[in-house]
């Protein structure tokens, strides 16, 4: 592949809008160029110096349909003759179709070797012996056990890719990374044709010892991780070519869909409130499930506006109470629906209720 000082420096696979999001705000905090794309055939020649992120909305669908997605979207990859570092942005907390995703890429013919380090110690979510640990507490003992649509199966992230892949999968530990020899490890692995490494990582220097790496190599890997390990990526924004877009700055209003019932999430949100910072506006997911959603998507949207109309910031959120997390598993039996389903009945009705405040606003 060729060097990553030319044409757009990342192509970015992530699985889901937020995390597509996420990955594109680190670099775009670093001034670099970043577009993030809905669909793989919005990618075009033009966009070459920029960093492409890419949302296969993959998190919550089976294996084979992640991977099919995945690799589309590596087709769209092979439209840049002069691309860089290939990076498949993964949840901190190993939700989604992590081994599928994975082998699609590296079945694809563009990296045979990919180095996986979810990490995430910004935000307490560390990697131990292989293991994932949010603020010391292992991943199975914390509420992403209970995902209402993606429930994680394991804290052991190579027991969650042999869960979809049979590649040959590898750990490195920390005090492997640490040894002043990672790098000769990560060529002998290369070598011996392991697919995929995983490596432990507790603290952002971690992550910057595997970047650091990355130029000394004997193939550029695939890089697997979350927002933690992109930051730690050499590479070479082309600031100019685009023309000052970077630069814009919005006024107005926002409005915040936030369909995601996690506890960071409405940490978050009570961090808004507490400050009274934005409006709310709650949806209670009972209410949608069982009542006419034309109604139902006007009656919220008059809230909104009521609100964006008075130049107040709003939230829309569906988990005004920790409980309804809780009650997931009740409302698909009531409603004879999977946890897949139910997420895409909600994710539907933002959808619809968004395009609607969007055709009033504008």
């Amino acid at each position: 592949m060729p060097d990553s000082a030319s044409g757009h420096n990342l192509f970015i696979i992530a699985d889901d809008f937020t995390g597509a999001n996420d990955a594109g705000l680190q670099l775009a905090k670093k001034s670099a160029p970043v577009k993030v794309l809905f669909s793989w055939d919005c990618a075009t020649q033009s966009d070459e110096h920029r960093v492409l992120v890419i949302n296969t909305d993959s998190r919550a669908v089976s294996a084979e349909q992640a991977a099919k997605r995945v690799g589309q979207a590596m087709a769209a990859y092979g439209k840049f003759s002069d691309s860089g570092y290939l990076y498949k942005k993964i949840d901190s907390t190993l939700r989604g179709n992590l081994g599928a995703e994975i082998e699609a890429i590296l079945t694809s013919g563009y990296a045979s070797f990919a180095i996986v380090a979810p990490a995430l110690p910004a935000l307490g979510r560390t990697t131990v012996d292989g293991c994932c640990y949010i603020n010391g507490i292992s991943l199975m003992e914390t509420e992403f056990v209970s995902d209402p649509k993606t429930p994680v199966i394991s804290a052991s992230i190579k027991a969650c890719l042999k869960q979809q892949t049979s590649l040959p999968i590898a750990e490195i530990s920390l005090a492997q990374l640490r040894s002043g020899n990672f790098i000769e490890t990560l060529n002998q692995l290369i070598a011996e044709q392991i697919s995929i490494v995983v490596v432990d990582a507790v603290a952002e220097s971690d992550l910057k010892l595997i970047g650091l790496s990355l130029k000394h190599l004997n193939t550029k890997p695939l890089l697997v991780g979350s927002a933690g390990l992109i930051n730690q990526i050499p590479f070479i924004p082309n600031i100019d070519t685009v023309n000052g877009e970077n630069d814009k700055n919005c006024t107005g209003p926002a409005l915040i869909i936030a369909g995601s019932m996690s506890e960071i999430t409405q940490q978050q949100i009570n961090y808004v409130q507490q400050r009274n910072l934005a409006d709310l506006v709650d949806i209670e997911v009972d209410s949608l499930l069982s009542s006419s959603s034309d109604w139902l998507i006007k009656s919220y949207a008059e809230q909104v506006l009521t609100i964006i109309n008075q130049q107040r910031h709003c939230i829309v959120r569906t988990a005004p109470h920790p409980q309804q997390r809780e009650r997931i598993t009740d409302l698909c039996h009531q409603y004879q629906l999977t946890r897949t389903e139910l997420g895409e009945r909600v994710s539907e009705f933002f959808g619809q209720l968004t395009a609607l405040i969007l055709s009033q606003i504008g």
